[in-house]
């Protein structure tokens, strides 16, 4: 396991809809760019850093927005 904090990434809509985990880095970015648009945060988790072994995972959720 990891020794470093993972965070969650929602996507909604788009090419590449789903959820994923990624190492950071924190704050996670305003916009994911993608084939034909992009993916710009809606939400982010307003929870506070958490523990590599910890029950919890920070995130976001993207929402798709076409070219």
């Amino acid at each position: 396991m990891s020794d470093q904090e993972q965070f969650l990434l929602r996507t909604v809509g788009g090419p590449h809809p789903g959820s994923r985990v990624s190492p950071g880095p924190w704050p996670l970015p305003a916009e994911l760019l993608d084939e034909g648009g992009k993916y710009v945060k809606e939400s982010e988790s307003q929870l506070p850093p958490q523990p590599p072994d910890g029950h919890l995972m920070r995130g976001a959720q993207y929402i798709w927005v076409a070219e």
